[in-house]
């Protein structure tokens, strides 16, 4: 059952075998790069059906370190769109989760610590994560992010 195919709606994953979208802090200003490319491809390549990519920040102050994959900006989409044909080309079905880090959003990666040691990070902003503007933004970066080309209303 587990690497049987399963089709959901019009999709059809080739197997359940689903890598789920790991925080691996290595973008720079929220864009993917070769490093990027080059992890996820290896478990498209190696069976996994489905491929999330990082999460996807939808707002610069709601990523959890700098090093935060993001798709607030139509400038992300090449980036976006060259992993998903790579991990389509490999066999998977990319997936992506949109997403703010709500009241630990905002952290920087400190100098001399491992980008993935943010839980030591710092504010960015001072601006509480659920104040009602700041839920508005996230709502908003939301629907542009997932409807690539519209901005968002700021």
């Amino acid at each position: 059952m587990l690497f049987d195919p399963l089709e959901l709606r019009q999709t059809a994953l080739p197997n359940r075998i689903v890598l789920g979208p790991m925080q691996m802090y290595m973008a720079k200003d929220g864009f993917a790069n070769d490093w990027h490319f080059t992890h996820l491809n290896t478990y498209a390549r190696g069976g996994f059906g489905t491929v999330f990519t990082e999460a996807l920040a939808v707002d610069p102050v709601g990523r959890a370190t700098y090093g935060d994959m993001g798709a607030w900006s139509d400038e992300h989409l090449p980036g976006l769109t060259r992993l998903a044909t790579a991990i389509r080309n490999g066999g998977g079905v990319p997936a992506a989760q949109l997403w703010h880090a709500g009241a630990k959003a905002s952290r920087r990666v400190l100098a001399g610590r491992s980008r993935r040691g943010h839980s030591h990070g710092e504010a960015m902003s001072s601006t509480p994560a659920a104040s009602s503007s700041a839920a508005t933004r996230v709502m908003r970066g939301s629907a542009a992010a997932a409807s690539p080309g519209r901005s968002p209303r700021r």
